[in-house]
């Protein structure tokens, strides 16, 4: 009952400021953005744009223009739920910022310390002395060398904790510390350990990734209802549908046998925190407003840390996974490999942000599905971005 009674209270002194309600029908940047995305939309070949802008800490815009579906033309909507893809490393790195802050587990907390029978098991294993913040920042050891098991388990927790055995099993590894290297299982290792720091602590968090994403950490944070994205269902009819662009500019429905090994690829993600979540694109922009505000009430240390470099300096990360630019922006992609791809931009200095997703991955005229063609879009929106307001 003690400890309970700690936990409430840390949520309580931790929990201390709120995002005002907003009002998505009084935007003042409505119109002017819709235009604007709709131009993107007819110039790119795209399906559906949804884009955000926030501006002085208030959100000036929200908008989803065209269709989810090319084959159904149901309209693209800002309450459509977004597969973010490695945007969700930032998400995920937050929560573990608001665990950090409650006393639930250090940023200085090692592996081996938390998982004390896998040290036993491979002492040698340099990411044995990887701390938690070098996870976070992706300065822990591990390099794309690294193999691991793409089998499924039956739970997250369980999946997890073998990505942390195959990273310590591997010999495709370096001493943490000496060099960066962004990968998409540092933030799996990394709740992996925060999950089994949770188990030794009586806490309302819950006991995994989904119990946090979907509970009181994931509202603290800005996230009204996220759903987990699991690669091994296609998306139903009326959802945001992946598509790529034919040579002749007209957009067509990505289908899973167009990628050899595509479903199996799907299944290992079911559980990868460093790519997981669908997020509407109002909860994005809430997510936003609380990193620039920090309504979850972080102390003010902490709340430093998840918006300043932490990581090597070259190349600069923070302990909520945002890369850090020489200008004080943080910025962060995803794309879900499938022909969707989002770009969150945050100021917390100006109190801006910008967020731009759509359904498409795609080369322009060639028909060939990857991000590298998105760069057209990408620098017409780094213009505005670094240029408006």
């Amino acid at each position: 009952m003690l400890a309970l009674g700690i936990a409430s209270l840390l949520l309580t002194q931790v929990q201390s400021k709120t995002i005002p309600p907003i009002d998505w029908n009084n935007l003042p940047y409505q119109n002017k953005v819709k235009e604007m995305a709709d131009g993107w939309r007819s110039k790119y070949h795209l399906p559906g744009v949804w884009c955000a802008f926030i501006k002085d800490g208030k959100v000036v815009a929200c908008v989803a223009t065209g269709v989810k579906n090319v084959e159904t033309a149901a309209p693209a909507l800002v309450t459509d739920y977004l597969g973010v893809g490695s945007v969700s490393k930032v998400i995920t790195d937050t929560m573990i910022a608001e665990l950090v802050a409650r006393g639930v587990i250090s940023f200085e907390t090692t592996v081996a310390e938390v998982f004390p029978e896998l040290a036993k098991t491979y002492p040698d294993s340099p990411v044995l002395r990887a701390s938690l913040r070098q996870l976070v920042t992706h300065t822990a050891g591990l390099t794309k060398d690294v193999v691991f098991d793409v089998s499924n388990k039956a739970d997250g927790i369980a999946w997890r904790y073998d990505k942390v055995r195959n990273a310590l099993a591997s010999p495709s590894t370096v001493r943490p510390g000496t060099r960066f290297e962004y990968n998409n299982w540092d933030p799996v290792m990394a709740t992996a350990m925060v999950e089994r720091a949770i188990q030794a602590k009586a806490t309302e968090y819950g006991a995994s990734y989904e119990d946090w994403l979907s509970g009181s950490l994931g509202k603290a944070i800005g996230l009204s209802n996220p759903k987990m994205l699991d690669y091994s269902k296609d998306p139903g009819k009326e959802e945001v549908q992946p598509h790529y662009i034919e040579p002749n500019g007209s957009s067509v429905l990505e289908a899973v046998t167009m990628v050899p090994n595509h479903r199996l690829r799907r299944e290992s993600d079911v559980y990868a925190t460093g790519g997981s979540c669908r997020v509407t694109l109002t909860d994005l922009c809430s997510f936003v407003l609380s990193t620039i505000t920090n309504a979850a009430g972080l102390p003010a240390n902490e709340y430093r840390e998840t918006i300043s470099a932490t990581g090597l300096p070259s190349d600069p990360t923070s302990s909520a996974g945002w890369a850090v630019d020489a200008n004080g922006w943080l910025h962060h992609s995803g794309s879900t490999g499938r022909g969707e791809y989002c770009l969150v931009c945050v100021n917390p200095e100006a109190k801006r942000a910008t967020i731009l997703y759509v359904n498409c991955g795609y080369t322009p005229g060639t028909g060939v599905r990857n991000n590298s063609g998105m760069s057209p879009l990408l620098n017409d929106f780094h213009h505005l971005e670094v240029n408006a307001h």
